[in-house]
């Protein structure tokens, strides 16, 4: 677990997708799960970092997918942590729904079956915020990659959580059209949700964070992309 930002820190040796935690008096807020093969391997390196297991106090997830939700249950199981994820994608984290597929693939590679059913203990919507994540970390409800995708925003330290909206492999990229609902979709949201926040930290659910700078390299993706 390495420091990216002062309490933020990014989880090393993830199989695939980025995890993220959130220090505040209170204890630790992941933002994703990983797969659920990656649980034991982030508690041992919350635990090598000083804290505890039981720290973790919630699991925030960008979107049901299982790269990004799918160690959600086994993460609750061995820590206690509430998990919470948008309204729109919370009956696929039960199990009770299977995520949307793109119509422009027929074959499924990322099928929800791989999910063990998760309690989620908050549904999310555009605008709310946790209260308790880096004096109020604020929902922004970023649709394309799926249609209930969400970032995550803190306003007073000017950093975004990304989730799939934009990935940052190879430069700033959208996510690929297999597992992806629309990429024009994805670009309304970073031209319309993402772009006016102006942040200074992006932190993505696939690459290397951009941690300083990071609004006019968005300036620059959209105006490459003619968005």
């Amino acid at each position: 677990m390495i420091e990216l930002l002062d309490g933020i820190y990014g989880f090393t040796g993830m199989i695939v997708g980025r995890v993220y935690a959130i220090r505040d008096p209170d204890g630790l807020t992941l933002i994703d799960s990983g797969l659920a093969r990656s649980a034991g391997r982030i508690v041992k390196q919350v635990e090598a970092a000083g804290f505890k297991a039981n720290d973790i106090k919630r699991i925030v997830i960008t979107h049901a997918h299982v790269d990004h939700g799918g160690g959600a249950h086994a993460l609750n199981a061995l820590t206690g942590a509430a998990i919470m994820v948008s309204a729109a994608e919370a009956d696929v984290m039960r199990g009770a729904a299977e995520q949307p597929r793109p119509t422009h693939h027929r074959i499924n590679v990322l099928p929800s079956q791989f999910f063990k059913p998760s309690p989620v203990a908050r549904e999310l919507h555009d605008g709310d915020v946790i209260d308790d994540v880096l004096g109020g970390l604020t929902v922004v409800a970023t649709p394309g990659h799926t249609l209930g995708h969400l970032s995550f925003w803190s306003p007073q330290r000017r950093v975004l959580f990304t989730g799939d909206v934009l990935l940052h492999t190879l430069g700033l990229r959208f996510p690929l059209p297999m597992v992806t609902i629309s990429r024009a979709m994805c670009g309304e949201s970073v031209k319309t949700r993402i772009a006016p926040l102006k942040p200074d930290a992006l932190l993505f659910g696939h690459g290397p964070p951009i941690l300083s700078g990071a609004a006019a390299r968005i300036d620059t993706f959209i105006a490459s992309r003619g968005l």
